[in-house]
């Protein structure tokens, strides 16, 4: 991590010099291992309106010369990189989020470095340092650059006023200040990490509108060096608040050079109301953007979750720099229809991931004979990556019948993304029969990796049904009839009418059952993950019988919760999700799921 990077600098240059003292250099390396887990003090009034420039050395005696730590050597330019590596370096743990980049040659991925409270407060503990650090740091616009509103930006508020918590924006406007002219990355954290869905108390969210108000506040004067807005909340009205502010200032002035949006509203279960959380179309976000166009030239990235949108003024922002779409977990009245859906793609054509997960699009444009009758969409020649959570089997054939225009879709993702508290999941057969059956059997011929979420099989399987590699996660033993080199099973089997899934060792002998009943054409890998097993992960046994090898994974038991609940819950989206709609610890990295990144 970046502390690790900056200690072991720090440790490397006080070992080296063998010509000075032990006790300097080790008293140096105890600082500096105080300094790097200490938590920084909160910014002062008095630290916002102090410049470097201000800052005066007395200079150093011979004796403390001779006593200087060799880091004091560095070249204030080499000092400067150092905290800017140590700043924003990324985690050991690969991050899960990465988008294939189609500008890239060789399918090079496109990534946002994550950052969250902890990360953005290291540029404040190295300038608490000593006073040279703290004018590298102030005369350094590269470290100030990650803005997060937290929890730990609260204080207690006026007694007169009621004493409720406020938001200290001094953190911001000192982030703004000292960024200059840079890029900024900003992740506006509204969720509250002890709420459970559940619950059935009157809830009362904590990130109130005043808060999100007094926010916005101070950042969308920057709009003009946005590089990445994050905006995460638990209910709507918070969100509705910055939707309205965003979308005046984008009209006055733009935003040149955002290129990523992320809007969502974390409370999947929301997306199964009747009512749209807006019911005035004027209220919904870029409503007033219907006549501009180029508000987001830059713009790469766009999730929105959970959050209404005038589509039509959407798709007139989208231009063929978009390379990722994802419009997820909307009640139906806010939907986009086939046609908005068209359009969107049509507005995009060099997007290569796209998620469309609980969104539709709603059928009320076509006719019962939709695949007649419904568009074909346009030619997406970078598409590679598919997320399709549908409520109703006909959505998903109009899906599919609309990405014709997508020869080298690789990663298919279909799953059930209807309310938990339906009894029958989606009917995925007719699905794969569309995959499979002449006229529709080159429909993908790339198409390496089919995944298959808590999806039921209501027919057989056609016989052609064939793909490389096959996950299952939460399904009906009549998954396993497709055919593929490769089968990766998530948990138990589900077996239907029963509200229990079989156990491991019960799903691994009707695998191999099926194994051996399929002779030369059964697949040469399967690989079960057990959620339930000791702590610590790794492979368990395995298994050879036939032409297959089976391996039976553990993974540790803090995967067990998350298993418990996301089986009956909505889903969270694909592997390449990079804010799951599962709650996340408070003060973790929203951008880093807790979870291993295989239970995608």
């Amino acid at each position: 991590t970046g502390n690790d990077c900056c200690l072991i600098i720090i440790n490397l240059f006080c070992l080296v010099d063998t010509s000075r003292g032990q006790g300097s250099s080790g008293g140096w390396t105890q600082r500096g291992c105080d300094l790097l887990n200490d938590p920084p003090p909160a910014p002062s009034r008095a630290l916002l309106t102090r410049s470097p420039t201000h800052l005066t050395m007395t200079p150093p005696s011979p004796d403390a010369t001779r006593r200087r730590p060799p880091i004091d050597a560095l070249p204030t330019e080499l000092l400067a990189y150092i905290l800017t590596l140590a700043t924003h370096a990324p985690d050991a743990e690969p991050r899960p989020a990465t988008v294939p980049d189609p500008e890239q040659e060789g399918g090079d991925m496109c990534t946002y470095q994550p950052f969250d409270a902890a990360s953005v407060k290291r540029p404040l503990r190295y300038a608490g340092t000593c006073r040279r650090w703290r004018a590298v740091a102030f005369d350094t616009p590269l470290l100030w650059t990650n803005i997060c509103v937290t929890p730990d930006m609260f204080v207690p508020g006026c007694p007169a006023d009621g004493g409720d918590e406020v938001l200290d924006t001094c953190w911001l406007e000192l982030y703004c200040r000292l960024s200059r002219n840079r890029a900024l990355d900003i992740l506006i954290d509204g969720r509250d990490m002890e709420w459970r869905h559940a619950d059935p108390r009157c809830y009362t969210p904590w990130f109130t509108t005043n808060h999100m108000t007094h926010a916005l506040s101070v950042l969308l004067p920057h709009l003009g060096r946005w590089r990445s807005i994050s905006v995460l909340t638990d209910v709507y009205s918070p969100m509705h608040v910055a939707l309205k502010a965003l979308d005046t200032f984008l009209v006055a002035y733009g935003a040149p050079f955002l290129e990523s949006i992320r809007l969502m509203r974390c409370d999947a279960y929301a997306a199964f109301s009747r009512d749209s959380p807006v019911s005035d179309p004027a209220q919904l976000f870029l409503a007033s953007a219907t006549n501009h166009r180029g508000l987001l030239p830059s713009l790469r990235h766009l999730t929105m979750r959970g959050v209404p949108a005038c589509w039509s003024s959407v798709a007139a922002q989208l231009t063929d720099k978009l390379c990722s779409l994802e419009i997820s977990h909307l009640p139906r009245p806010a939907q986009p229809t086939v046609t908005n859906f068209v359009v969107l793609l049509s507005a995009a054509k060099n997007v290569s991931r796209l998620v469309m997960n609980g969104a539709g699009p709603s059928l009320q444009d076509v006719g019962q004979d939709f695949l007649d009758s419904a568009p074909i969409g346009p030619s997406l020649p970078l598409l590679s990556h598919v997320v399709l959570g549908i409520r109703k089997t006909a959505v998903g054939f109009a899906l599919l019948h609309m990405l014709h225009g997508a020869p080298k879709m690789h990663h298919l993702t279909l799953e059930d993304a209807s309310d938990p508290a339906e009894r029958r999941s989606v009917d995925c057969a007719p699905l794969i029969a569309f995959l499979h059956l002449r006229p529709n059997a080159g429909l993908f011929p790339t198409l390496a990796e089919l995944r298959l979420r808590r999806v039921r099989f209501g027919g057989p399987v056609p016989p052609g049904a064939h793909v490389p590699y096959l996950e299952l996660i939460s399904v009906e033993p009549n998954a396993l009839d497709v055919q593929a080199d490769e089968v990766c099973i998530r948990g138990p089997i589900q077996l239907p009418r029963r509200p229990l899934a079989l156990s491991i060792e019960d799903s691994c002998d009707m695998v191999q059952t099926m194994c051996l009943g399929k002779g030369d054409k059964a697949p040469r890998l399967v690989t079960v993950h057990e959620f339930e097993g000791p702590d610590g992960d790794g492979l368990r046994e395995y298994r050879n019988f036939g032409s297959t090898e089976m391996r039976i994974v553990t993974r540790a038991s803090r995967c067990a919760e998350w298993w418990e609940e996301s089986s009956n819950a909505p889903s969270s989206d694909s592997e390449d999700s990079e804010v799951g709609s599962s709650k996340l610890r408070r003060g973790s990295d929203p951008y880093k799921l807790d979870w291993p990144l295989e239970l995608y």
